[in-house]
């Protein structure tokens, strides 16, 4: 309990709260006036009352993230750090703020390419002073940017009119380097007649101390050093180059596909950077794909509930299969099975087929919608989008929740650039009760550059009654509005929607109204706030039950707070009115405080704050004087490591007031959980282990809970494992769970359905001038040229083989076409070719003139510094700004097959590190008037300090 002084500090503070909300209560009392005479123009009021209070806005906005006060959302984390393809865990807790039941439906939205263990199928209820906890598994795509933040939005599906509201966490990859590392050879090939290959990498120390770096590589390849954990030291203004070389037996370059190696380097400080080492090899045949015919990929998961009590145990199949169809169109299907060994199971059984084309997606099969009604059950959904913007949908189901047909039709209407006008209609014919409802409802929404955005929602809705009892045609309305706006001067929301007791569907008899203004002042911002919720039961229910499911709750006050980046505070003073759930009609009024507060201390490091206290009194009980309440909830939240708590003391909300009240039992609790996470064997087994202490003060309970959950991924064999459960060590008939998943993902070949062509090239000298391979002609054997993104040489027939390839365009690159001297592709050096069947294409070369050269290196005496002059790209620009490459050798030499002309040659001086310098990086070279040209490239050493490191053998 608080002492009288602290009450009286408390009445100070919200004594300016009710003269700033004045306003507001007049708006209230003069609604309800009204509501007393005329019933059907309370949402008529509704919205005159709000728009009046918030008329002395000025209209400049953006639109900010609707909120949904019912609700107090937090996150177990408000950052966090992905690792690779790793699911990462979080924990989303959802607390039913208010005084009545909150039904929502729940979604998580994921930047493109992510993937998540979270359901979006479920509709959850929050009891009133309740808190449903969520576990939230994410997981990034290897390819993922790491200079950036990406938001994991969960967004709650309200039934009512108020929408969607979105609460934001932030998760990262890896932060950004600072220092310097740079190839030495980004293009590295693969020889066969080559004892050794090797790539180099520097690393250069700018700084005036000593630096340690830690070197990883990821690849499939063998190589001469270790892969993990590779430890340098560079001392100050010096650079460190390190070899690595690939072993790799010819047997397997005859199938190698060009791949990327990434290179990481790590310091001390955790900074680190990632390099792409780019590695091919030349082959005479080459598959891109494993089969010609159409492959679906295929998961498979099992999932084992309860597996440790055999009176609870639950198996059921998860499946998912996806089909590529090219040109933008696709077929997959998502399969959920019954519950295995399970009587009455039929409701978990779930499976659908998709036809996805640019303008069509096309659904059969079990389909669920949460909006005015919940629809589950068996049928289709029909989806358009034409290109004007214009989108239509329709869905048709059989509900698996008792006898009933579900319909619903949406269409968009976009009107300009900046507004739309949407219709949906549904129709809910429900045999087993002999009832049927229609309802039509429209969504105009506005956005205005500079006065924000605007929402205006109307509907109408009619229930036929067919029972042996009562018989009847009753009809509702509904309506709507919301606004936001966002200046530098001040951002205001409102969300206000009615609803009359005869509108068919789940908002029925809602009132509801939400409204906040804020005024900005650089990071801190004051302003005001205003809640309603008022729900009556309908024409169908008895009138004495009217007080058990109706009643109506508002709030009131002031709200100021400080944000900046990941840092924020604030501060909500509110008046509460409650009356609900009451056979006795009992009112309680409340004096309320609240803090939400979260704070970063450093990027693996920080903690979130929320706490209510509550004077509360009743004025059905007046010879009771004010009781308090609080409570209190958080987390501390470091890299790997945290706790989350939650203190209740005193009766907080109406169920908790009106017991407390009528037999003076007051809540007194509290709670702690601390959690570890860690990821071992290169973070193919990440686990998550959390201990759960809970103790009730007042029934003198204690419970000891401990939850577990470990992942195995297992990516190069298509499969991952999951184990997950909760022990509770302080209630001996607990519910003690121990659940498993096993996944296998596979690769299935639709055999007689080919999707993938072959294309065949074959070189040969054109000796006679025909353009046909005859025999008067020479094939071209062991030419290096390109299809694609692959690379091949070319057989002793002068063949290279690219099958199970895509239909589409193919360039062919033959520039590097080094085994002939003198001649030249006749028609270029990069034709296209289109594949649209398996193809085999002849390329005729004629003789031409020719450039040849050499890198000459000329080096410090005394330097043992190595330098590698293969594979340096030469460049030559023609008189019509046409371009030829091609690579030194590894005595670095090259030659170039050209047509007759002038030409502008460059050596490619960015891959060459600081100790040597090109003395001139272009000539002209005339191949008008001269059969060849010779052009020799000088580069000499810089005398600079340098350490090699070479592995150990």
């Amino acid at each position: 309990m608080f002492s009288g002084r602290k009450a009286l500090l408390i009445a100070k503070l919200f004594f300016l709260s009710q003269y700033v909300c004045s306003r507001i209560k007049f708006t209230l009392s003069l609604r309800n006036t009204l509501l007393s005479q005329i019933p059907y123009i309370n949402g008529l009021f509704r919205i005159i009352g709000f728009v009046w209070l918030i008329s002395p806005m000025a209209v400049n906005a953006q639109q900010p993230s609707l909120n949904n006060n019912h609700l107090r959302v937090t996150f177990l984390k408000d950052t966090v750090l992905q690792n690779g393809s790793t699911h990462s865990f979080n924990t989303v807790r959802i607390a039913n703020t208010s005084s009545v039941k909150q039904v929502f439906g729940l979604e998580l939205n994921l930047p493109e390419g992510w993937n998540s263990l979270f359901t979006n199928r479920q509709v959850n209820t929050v009891e009133p002073g309740q808190t449903l906890e969520l576990p939230i598994r994410v997981a990034a795509p290897n390819i993922t940017l790491s200079n950036q933040l990406y938001a994991i939005s969960v967004i709650i599906t309200d039934s009512g009119i108020g929408g969607k509201s979105a609460y934001t966490y932030v998760a990262r990859v890896q932060a950004n380097s600072k220092w310097r590392v740079s190839l030495l050879t980004p293009d590295l090939k693969l020889d066969r007649i080559s004892k050794e290959t090797y790539f180099q990498f520097k690393i250069s120390n700018t700084g005036n101390i000593t630096q340690e770096f830690t070197v990883n590589i990821n690849t499939p390849l063998d190589l001469t050093i270790p892969k993990r954990n590779n430890k340098f030291k560079v001392r100050a203004g010096s650079d460190t180059i390190i070899r690595a070389g690939i072993i790799t037996e010819v047997r397997y370059l005859q199938e190698f596909k060009a791949q990327n190696i990434s290179i990481e380097f790590i310091n001390k400080d955790k900074e680190q950077q990632t390099l792409v080492q780019k590695v091919y090899s030349n082959n005479t045949l080459f598959r891109e794909n494993s089969s010609r015919w159409y492959t679906s990929p295929l998961a498979i998961e099992l999932v084992s509930q309860n597996f440790n009590i055999p009176a609870q145990q639950v198996y059921y199949i998860n499946s998912f299969g996806a089909l590529d169809l090219e040109k933008g169109r696709s077929l997959s299907f998502n399969f959920r099975s019954d519950d295995f060994y399970t009587e009455n199971s039929g409701a978990t059984r779930y499976a659908n087929i998709n036809y996805i084309t640019k303008r069509w997606n096309i659904s059969v099969g079990d389909q669920t919608e949460f909006s005015n009604f919940l629809i589950d059950g068996f049928g289709s959904r029909i989806q358009y989008r034409s290109p004007n913007g214009y989108q239509f949908s329709a869905l048709g189901v059989k509900s698996r929740l008792g006898n009933a047909n579900q319909f619903s039709v949406t269409q968009e209407y976009p009107i300009g650039k900046d507004a739309t006008l949407i219709n949906k209609t549904l129709a809910n014919l429900d045999i087993g009760s002999h009832v049927n409802s229609f309802s039509n409802i429209a969504e105009y929404n506005k956005v205005f550059e500079k006065f924000g955005d605007l929402a205006l929602i109307g509907g109408y809705g009619l229930e036929t009654i067919d029972l042996p009892a009562f018989k009847d045609e009753i009809n509702g309305q509904t309506a709507g509005l919301r606004y936001n706006y966002n200046s530098p001067v001040f951002i205001a929301r409102t969300t206000n929607s009615i609803t009359t007791r005869d509108f068919p569907g789940l908002e029925r008899g809602v009132k509801r109204s939400s409204n906040e203004i804020r005024f900005p002042l650089k990071n801190y911002f004051a302003g005001a706030v205003a809640d309603y919720n008022d729900r009556s039961v309908s024409t169908l229910d008895s009138s004495r039950f009217i007080y058990l499911f109706g009643g109506k709750t508002s709030e009131y006050g002031l709200r100021t707070g400080y944000s900046k980046e990941r840092n924020n505070l604030t501060l909500t003073a509110t008046v509460v009115d409650q009356l609900q759930d009451s056979i006795t009609s009992t009112p309680f009024k409340s004096y309320k405080l609240n803090l939400n507060s979260g704070l970063a201390i450093s990027k693996a490091f920080g903690l979130s704050f929320s706490a209510n206290i509550a004077q509360s009194l009743s004025p059905a009980f007046p010879q009771l004087k004010h009781v308090y309440a609080m409570n209190a909830f958080g987390s501390v939240q470091s890299s790997g490591l945290g706790v989350s708590f939650r203190y209740d003391k005193g009766p907080m909300y109406y169920s908790e007031l009106l017991s407390f009240y009528e037999s003076e039992v007051q809540t007194n609790r509290y709670q702690i959980s601390p959690y570890i996470e860690r990821s071992f064997l290169k973070s193919a087994l990440v686990a998550r282990m959390e201990f759960n202490y809970a103790e009730d003060i007042t029934s003198k309970t204690k419970n000891y809970l401990a939850r577990m959950d470990v992942n195995v991924d297992l990516n190069k064999r298509g499969l991952s494992l999951r184990f997950y459960g909760n022990h509770d060590f302080g209630n001996q008939n607990a519910l003690n769970s121990l659940n498993m998943s096993i996944k296998k993902n596979i690769t299935l070949p639709l055999v007689g359905l080919q999707k993938y062509r072959t294309l065949k090239v074959v070189l040969f000298k054109d000796n006679n001038n025909n353009n046909v391979f005859d025999l008067k002609d020479e094939a071209i054997p062991e030419a290096n040229i390109r299809i694609g993104s692959q690379y091949f040489a070319t057989g002793k027939n002068g063949e290279a083989t690219y099958k199970n390839i895509k239909s589409g365009d193919y360039s062919i690159d033959l520039g590097q076409v080094t085994s002939i001297r003198g001649w030249k592709a006749r028609n270029g050096f990069k034709p296209t070719i289109s594949v649209t069947q398996n193809e085999t294409v002849y390329i005729p070369f004629q003789k031409s003139k020719f450039l040849s050269g050499r890198l000459n290196l000329v080096k410090d005496a005394l330097s043992k510094i190595q330098f590698s002059s293969s594979n340096i790209r030469i460049t030559a620009i023609s008189s019509k700004g046409e371009s030829y490459t091609t690579l030194t050798n590894e005595d670095g030499a090259f030659f170039m097959n050209l047509s007759e002309d002038t030409y502008l040659v460059q050596v490619n001086a960015n891959v060459f590190n600081e100790q040597f310098r090109v003395l001139q990086e272009t000539f002209n070279a005339d191949l008008v008037n001269k059969p060849e040209e010779t052009i020799i490239f000088e580069i000499r050493e810089r005398k600079r300090e340098i350490n090699i490191r070479k592995p150990t053998q």
